[in-house]
């Protein structure tokens, strides 16, 4: 199926038809026929069949099926496509998930350049995608396998060294990384990590690594992303599959003063790791939730203390995004 679709409602979407100027979506619920159309241009995700990639060629991950079946844009060459980082396999833990997107990480390397960042939009069945608060979800597993060469004796993948980035909403056109100061840009972003958060150990030492989320909002005051965790932590842990879910609320803008009211929530297979409230992610009306940052890669920005010593290879899988919250979740909607 198509990313990216939102509806109020949970549908499942059992075909869809392209007629005329309009792409006609036929959903399926028990016995009853339910339709919707859209515009051709729109870009979305269903609810409840998400991008999951078992329609896509086993093998190197096609531009036409990225553009076509998955996505609807063309492959960045920071998306990794051109450059052979991406692959569909079946799945490695044999555990029902047919068909997933395995992403390979450069040794020796960090940043976007390394492995996959893109940046899909987020449109509604109106045309707009205007949105101040929705909900986010998709499912990582890290492998256990021999590592390739250059790895230390002994070692096993995946080798979590310091930490690394996972997808997350942001907004457009500000769409903050990199390192830059929270007072030059008016939206936010906010991606997880992977993440070592004790200075004595890094996680490829046999330390599990917490997962945190890696925030850019225009009151932060780090020098780059700010990291943000609550306790109980959760740490990631190889040859488990782990759904990550988050939700976003944009605080208000009142007489063009950014209102102290923005939320974040993020789960990690339903235990709520985050719960982050009165915080301003806009300074401005026009910013809105329109995107989601397709990132992963290592780091960090020092290669010395980040990069992998041996490429690695994560996988994904049930990209999601809804105006309601998901159904067979924990999470629930604040307003």
């Amino acid at each position: 199926m198509c990313l990216l679709m939102l509806s109020s409602q949970i549908l499942h979407f059992k075909k869809i038809l392209v007629i005329s100027k309009e792409r006609l979506i036929v959903t399926k619920i028990g016995s009853a026929i339910g339709f919707m159309a859209f515009a051709i241009n729109s870009f979305a995700i269903s609810v409840q069949q998400p991008v999951n990639f078992n329609n896509d060629t086993l093998g190197i991950y096609l531009k036409d099926e990225f553009n076509k079946n998955d996505w609807m844009m063309n492959p960045p060459s920071s998306s990794g496509l051109s450059e052979g980082r991406l692959h569909i396999i079946d799945d490695p833990s044999a555990s029902g998930h047919e068909h997933v997107l395995e992403v390979t990480y450069n040794a020796g390397e960090v940043g976007g350049s390394s492995a996959m960042v893109f940046t899909p939009t987020i449109q509604a069945v109106n045309g707009t995608n205007q949105y101040t608060h929705l909900f986010f979800r998709y499912q990582v597993y890290f492998p256990t396998i021999p590592c390739g060469d250059g790895a230390p004796a002994g070692t096993t993948c995946f080798d979590w060294v310091n930490g690394g980035k996972l997808p997350g909403l942001t907004s457009a056109p500000d769409s903050p990384t990199g390192c830059v100061e929270g007072t030059t840009y008016d939206g936010f972003s906010a991606r997880v990590m992977w993440k070592n958060v004790v200075d004595s150990a890094k996680c490829g030492d046999g330390a599990q690594c917490q997962a945190v989320s890696y925030l850019y909002f225009p009151d932060k005051t780090e020098g780059c992303g700010s990291y943000k965790y609550d306790l109980p932590a959760v740490y990631f842990k190889r040859d488990t599959w782990y759904t990550l879910t988050q939700e976003v609320i944009l605080n208000d803008v009142v007489d063009g003063q950014a209102q102290s009211n923005g939320e974040i929530k993020q789960w990690v297979n339903d235990k709520l790791v985050l719960d982050l409230t009165g915080i301003i992610l806009r300074k401005s009306s026009n910013i809105f939730i329109d995107e989601i940052k397709m990132d992963t890669f290592f780091g960090g920005s020092d290669a010395s203390t980040w990069a992998p010593p041996s490429d690695q290879h994560a996988y994904f899988d049930n990209f999601e995004v809804s105006a309601e919250p998901f159904t067979n979740s924990k999470n629930k909607r604040r307003r």
